[in-house]
């Protein structure tokens, strides 16, 4: 929502996608408020819910935006499913199959819409440091393939996820010469995802939307030369390649 707001303030014209109608038309009516009071050009359009746990609701969102050319896909679901969660409605399990199939699906079904010729196009995923538990954890076993995808929630189902993410992002150039894509390493931002994360702000342990968002926003406008597409933006804004990024500390504004 922060981004969202952001980016219409900006004057971008912003597709809401929201599991929940009342939700997302409630986040648009405010955006657009802020927008008319700043006087600024921007707006949020809420066209459809999007459960990207749901292809059906994926498919049916992506129809929704027939005749819309849209230059930048922000893909940012992201929560950690308890272990033992079942699957999605479509028997995938239940974070891979809501914050990476929905995704991706998501993306290609935008992709092969544009009208041609082709226009350059922006894909933003937001991952997660914690994609660097798969470094050492075993995230994506021979189990997981054969039989995982579509089984119960595990210890590594957020982490699978994210790598998924960064994965996706750094694949999605070499299919697509059009596209330039970015992952997002996000780090720890205080939103209502975990409510019980604003008790570590006087620590200075996490950090305000406000300023957290800088990594996305810096993926959607960042100029990125071709040897660093499909690259990872860290927390100090610089693009680093996906398996050998370095973890480094975020040094974004505490104001």
């Amino acid at each position: 929502r922060q981004t969202a707001k952001e980016l219409v303030l900006s004057g971008a014209t912003v597709y809401l996608g929201c599991r929940s109608k009342a939700k997302c038309q409630e986040a648009a009516d405010a955006m657009n408020d802020a927008a008319r009071k700043s006087g600024g050009k921007g707006r949020a359009v809420f066209v459809d819910p999007l459960d990207l746990s749901s292809l059906a609701s994926v498919k049916a969102f992506a129809s929704s935006l027939s005749g819309v050319e849209v230059d930048y896909l922000l893909n940012n679901a992201g929560y950690v499913p308890h272990r033992g969660a079942g699957p999605t409605i479509d028997g995938f399990e239940s974070g891979f199959g809501s914050m990476h199939l929905g995704h991706f699906l998501l993306t290609e079904l935008l992709l092969s819409s544009r009208p041609k010729p082709l226009k350059p196009f922006r894909v933003v995923n937001v991952a997660s440091g914690m994609h660097y538990q798969c470094f050492t954890a075993n995230c994506f076993h021979k189990t997981f393939w054969g039989k995982g995808v579509h089984a119960k929630s595990d210890g590594c189902s957020y982490a699978r996820a994210k790598m998924a993410n960064v994965l996706h992002a750094w694949a999605l150039p070499a299919y697509h010469n059009h596209v330039t894509a970015l992952s997002i390493n996000l780090g720890w931002v205080g939103t209502n995802i975990q409510p019980w994360m604003k008790y570590l702000k006087p620590f200075f342990l996490i950090r305000d939307p406000k300023y957290g968002i800088s990594p996305i926003l810096h993926g959607l406008v960042a100029n990125v030369p071709a040897e660093k597409n499909g690259n990872i933006v860290s927390g100090v804004l610089e693009l680093s390649p996906p398996l050998v990024e370095s973890s480094r500390m975020l040094q974004l504004s505490m104001e």
